[in-house]
């Protein structure tokens, strides 16, 4: 009964690999695009089989080896082996020493791609088809002789192709060709298969295939098959360059036509001093071409466009949506972010009184925790200005404003004084002063402006400075590694400083004085009348007041979505099951197995932030993503907690305004989409409320309202109004439980993982 079990898992298993293999040669990681590449390969049917037989054998002797199983499962060994299978299997009808040829050869291509693949991970570049260039540049020649080499390869006949009205179609039989399927109609199944999971790499392929075709006729090496193999190199390199490995925008598709007309140039160049000898030229222009770009924008110092791709596996139009995610919500790539150098306040117990002020009292009581407010900003008037115009001030006010008790004639009686600092960042210790004694208010030193300071390192050319500490507190010493959060020493009133108050400054070096550094600061709340609201990184404004975030359980426990976690959700359309998952390169997604969907997200130490969606915004992790896309396991100390998250407009749109917006974003973003969320905690549960709206300009084009509770046993509601009517879900139709790891499990009060008894 187990092996009848089993048996359908084991056969859906080999068809996932062999077709992902098939995907693999024009970049795809979807079987379905395999399944129809490996139709073009069958129009031929002996090539198709001895193509087949290639990629089982790959397969096999991968799995024989114990090749990596992830590398395996994405067709990674099989590629290198169907090339070298399709390069030797010309149109020869089925022969034995032919089918072992190609099984030897397959061998020798999967380890090929084993050990250059890891040469090539180690300079970060792809392997692409250099074990198969290698092994059908060796055996096609010598083993079978220069008669097995197919004409089209060396500047022969090209089947199709000859007169004046099949010249049209040299475009499609190009892409074709990138299969050994020369034809127009190869190049259509090719183009068909690949649009199923991507319009830009469809669309790369074609724009390189035409810029190919042209450069060999403006060469005047008009000749089908010299247009045919300028076409299909110059295709590859436009999709490697333009989406796949970097992501679409203006530099990379100007970098993508470059590399192509260069592809296509030396195909011209080599095929006439090859043809004669009946060496075929191949994919060596696409694999030199795009090896050396890659490795040539590498080698840059700064983070800059084009931008390479990050998630795995994942489309052009995927990775698109994950750069234009981190700038406008993560700030990423941008300046520095650091936390708040400022913690919880220590209350004193002073009271404003009419025995203090000589009038009624204003308040009584200590002042509120957190109050910390930024008293100057950057490029405040006073002292923030060039070249130190990247800094903050901090203090602490109570509840009227205030910044000390009584009338202020002694720095004890200021708020701020003695308050811990905190580290901004982890880091060593560079410098540190602690010997200077703090000014009286309305005094300052000069000669010292400084005062008591902590230079922390934070890496090549980081540093931040925390200033005017009090005498005697700080707790580090130089050389000392710091952790992000770790009291450094207290607020003081040293140095330049009229009143206590904290400074804190980001620079390139270390030395007291250096110009300042624009940065971040993350993960802070603002006071607000109604509600407080969290940033995950932002400069807070000159007046505003701050504060660090606490921990809500509730929220904390939904955020750990850690590998292995499973989500069962149940719907009106039935159950659903989403599992969390961890690539071997660190991206975590939430999966959604039926539906063939995933959900990328980021694990924050301030939550869950949802990053890309891979699907349909009608589907369950389109509501998810649209209803909470960051999962705050932070609470303030008011009721109520605000926040606005910036998402990218492609994944809120439906299918055909999606299409036509990925094309032009790329060039310029008409379309802004913002998320309103207001989380309030309602004692045993978290609601959650949301509105997200897609506009342009002024105009809302899409509105969608959500809600959601969330309890101890997890997501108990998750609701989006104006969306699609099976997303209107009741707390009786939702359920979530949580599978934990076989060695943890779920208990307490809070929902917080427990080791197992």
């Amino acid at each position: 009964m187990h092996a009848l079990r089993a048996a359908p898992a084991w056969g859906k298993a080999w068809f996932g690999e062999v077709t992902r293999a098939y995907a693999a040669v024009v970049f795809s990681g979807r079987s379905a695009t395999g399944v129809g590449v490996a139709a073009a390969t069958c129009l031929q049917p002996s090539r198709g089989l001895y193509a087949l037989v290639a990629v089982l054998t790959a397969e096999f002797v991968a799995r024989r080896l114990g090749f990596r199983a992830d590398l395996r499962e994405r067709g990674y060994y099989g590629f290198n082996a169907l090339l070298t299978g399709l390069a030797l299997a010309h149109d020869n009808p089925p022969r034995l020493d032919l089918v072992v040829l190609i099984m030897a050869a397959s061998v020798a291509a999967t380890a090929l791609t084993a050990v250059l693949g890891e040469l090539c991970s180690r300079l970060g570049l792809p392997v692409l088809a250099l074990p198969y260039l290698l092994t059908a540049t060796m055996l096609t020649h010598t083993t079978l002789g220069p008669h097995a080499v197919p004409p089209w390869l060396v500047g022969g006949a090209a089947p199709g192709l000859e007169g004046g009205m099949a010249r049209g179609l040299e475009i499609l039989a190009s892409v074709g060709a990138a299969v050994f399927e020369p034809t127009w109609v190869g190049g259509v199944v090719v183009l068909a298969s690949v649009l199923l999971w991507s319009r830009w790499l469809a669309l790369a392929l074609a724009a390189g295939a035409t810029l190919g075709v042209a450069v060999a006729h403006c060469l005047g090496a008009g000749a089908p098959s010299t247009a045919l193999a300028a076409g299909y190199n110059a295709a590859l390199t436009a999709a490697a360059l333009g989406v796949v490995f970097f992501v679409p925008d203006r530099r990379s598709l100007a970098l993508s036509a470059f590399g192509a007309g260069l592809a296509a140039w030396l195909s011209v160049a080599w095929l006439a001093p090859l043809a004669p000898a009946a060496l075929p030229v191949l994919a060596w222009p696409f694999v030199l071409v795009t090896l050396a770009a890659t490795r040539a924008l590498a080698l840059r110092g700064a983070a800059q466009s084009p931008w390479p791709a990050i998630l795995p596996q994942a489309t052009p139009e995927a990775n698109l949506g994950f750069v234009a995610m981190s700038r406008t919500r993560l700030g990423l790539p941008g300046p520095p972010q650091f936390l708040l150098p400022v913690g919880s306040t220590e209350p004193k117990g002073w009271a404003r009184s009419a025995a203090d002020t000589g009038a009624p009292a204003y308040r009584s009581g200590p002042p509120l925790p957190d109050s910390w407010v930024v008293t100057q900003g950057m490029r405040g008037e006073v002292t923030h200005r060039t070249p130190w115009e990247h800094a903050l001030d901090f203090e602490v006010i109570d509840r009227d404003g205030f910044p000390f008790r009584g009338h202020g004639l002694a720095v004890e009686d200021y708020y701020c004084f003695g308050q811990p600092v905190l580290a901004a960042g982890a880091g060593i210790v560079a410098y540190v002063r602690d010997d200077l004694a703090d000014n009286p208010p309305g005094a300052q030193d000069t000669t010292q402006p400084w005062g008591n300071v902590v230079v922390l390192a934070h890496g090549p050319g980081l540093y931040s400075v925390v200033a005017h500490l009090r005498r005697g507190s700080v707790r580090v010493r130089s050389g000392d590694v710091v952790v992000a959060g770790q009291a450094l020493g207290s607020c003081g009133a040293s140095g330049r400083s009229p009143r206590p108050h904290l400074h804190f400054q980001v620079q390139a070096t270390p030395e007291l004085g250096a110009p300042t550094l624009d940065f971040r600061l993350v993960s802070y709340c603002t006071r607000g009348r109604e509600a407080d609201r969290y940033h995950r990184q932002g400069v807070p404004r000159e007046g505003i007041v701050v504060g660090p975030v606490a921990v809500d359980p509730l929220l904390s426990a939904l955020a750990e979505l850690y590998p292995g976690r499973t989500l069962e959700l149940e719907s009106t359309r039935g159950a659903a099951c989403l599992r969390c998952e961890l690539s071997l390169v660190g991206e975590h997604a939430l999966v959604d197995d039926r539906r063939g969907e995933r959900l990328y997200f980021l694990p924050t130490p301030a939550g869950v932030v949802f990053t890309t969606l891979e699907g349909s915004p009608r589907g369950l992790l389109g509501v998810l993503y649209q209803t909470l896309p960051f999962i705050p396991a932070v609470r303030s100390i008011g009721v109520r907690l605000r926040l606005v998250e910036e998402l990218p407009a492609s994944a809120l749109l439906p299918g055909v305004l999606r299409i036509a917006y990925d094309v032009l974003r790329v060039f310029a973003d008409p379309l802004s989409s913002r998320v309103r969320i207001e989380l309030q905690s309602l004692g045993d549960e978290v609601a959650v409320s949301s509105e997200v709206t897609v506009s342009l300009g002024r105009w809302v084009v899409r509105r969608r309202r959500g809600q959601a509770r969330i309890d101890h046993s997890g997501l108990s509601l998750l609701e989006q109004v104006g969306g699609p009517r099976w997303a209107r879900l009741s707390r009786a139709e939702l359920r979530s439980s949580v599978y934990a790891v076989p060695n943890q499990r779920y208990g307490g009060s809070a929902g917080t993982c427990v080791p197992a008894s």
